[in-house]
């Protein structure tokens, strides 16, 4: 349940973040959530390394540098 709620949270600071490209939303959700899989450490840390970084994706190539951040980092 802990699992679902986190990627809720981290979903819901997304959808703030793009609001108009419906593709490039669902492509940053997809890409974190292969990133962190089923695992709630990872995911706790996507979500706090996360919450100043959503705000500044705008394109494919910053969700893939956040998802290197993230390889790096766990």
């Amino acid at each position: 349940m802990a699992l679902l709620m986190g990627y809720e949270k981290l979903f819901n600071r997304l959808n703030h973040s793009i609001k108009e490209d419906r593709k490039f939303r669902r492509y940053a959700k997809r890409k974190i959530f292969y990133q962190c899989l089923f695992d709630l450490k990872k995911l706790d840390k996507a979500a706090n390394m996360n919450l100043f970084n959503l705000m500044q994706i705008k394109s494919r190539q910053d969700v893939q540098e956040m998802v290197k951040t993230y390889k790096e980092k766990m």
